[in-house]
């Protein structure tokens, strides 16, 4: 990831309904620093808008109910801002992986 004034690039590693919708393993959006989850999604929802309506509610700034975001694999994503650095990626799949 690199930063460039108050924008950095975000990697997100995508899977199952996310990654077979978007026909692609990852997308690379680029984010105000400590984005909130709305812009993260919106920026997804602008990189593929096919995403928008299996992944991404209609309104673009939230993931429908059955997908999440992770930070680094260590941690999910709330509601709140985020506090991404440049080495930092995010994955986004369904809350349902692995339970």
């Amino acid at each position: 990831m690199t930063a460039v004034g108050a924008i950095i690039d975000v990697r997100v590693e995508l899977f199952g309904v996310a990654r077979l919708t978007a026909g692609r393993r990852e997308l690379t959006v680029s984010l105000p620093r400590r984005p909130a989850v709305p812009e993260v999604v919106a920026a997804l929802a602008r990189a593929c808008p096919d995403l928008v309506g299996k992944v991404i509610a209609e309104d673009r700034t939230r993931l429908m109910q059955s997908q999440i975001l992770n930070l680094n694999g260590m941690a999910f994503v709330g509601d709140g801002a985020l506090k991404l650095a440049h080495d930092d990626h995010l994955l986004l799949f369904s809350s349902q992986a692995g339970g």
